[in-house]
């Protein structure tokens, strides 16, 4: 067998792969698709409710490591006010891509953070939040473009 056909057939099982993931994903109803993203969004404001503010409570402690960052006390604060309204965001439907936007955005220069100052394993938590971050996008991208283009009433799934 030639490199070239080894090759090709390596890229068809794992498109294969690929396929049969979509369509299990897909195959599920849409109320079941869109309750489990409810749910997954839950936790995700649970989580950054928590974390925010357990920065707010912890600030005291946590000043100590704005000086090895490089960061002002003001911003400690103002990053926790935002993460507790970013998860109050991400609750409401119509407009939950806001709160996707901003905690995606601090989720990954949280993960930035800590892969610049040799923290890597304090990265995992962010990562993992980031992820179900993008899989609520991903599964809110129909709701979203249904708003901007104005063929729906704001907080109607278009999948139900």
């Amino acid at each position: 067998m030639k490199t070239g056909e080894f090759a090709h057939q390596r890229t068809l099982v794992a498109g294969t792969r690929r396929n049969l993931l979509v369509s299990a994903v897909m195959e599920h109803p849409p109320k079941l698709r869109m309750a489990a993203v409810k749910v997954i969004s839950l936790v995700l404001a649970i989580a950054f409710v928590l974390t925010g503010g357990a920065t707010l409570w912890n600030s005291l402690r946590l000043v100590a490591n704005l000086g090895e960052w490089n960061y002002r006390a003001w911003l400690l604060l103002s990053v926790a006010v935002i993460e507790i309204s970013g998860a109050i965001i991400l609750l409401l439907p119509p407009r939950s891509w806001l709160g996707i936007i901003v905690l995606s955005t601090m989720t990954f220069g949280n993960i930035l953070r800590h892969l610049i100052y040799s923290q890597p394993s304090k990265a995992v938590l962010p990562s993992v939040l980031l992820f179900l971050l993008a899989i609520v996008g991903y599964a809110r991208r129909l709701e979203w473009l249904s708003l901007v283009r104005g063929t729906q009433e704001p907080g109607h799934s278009p999948e139900h």
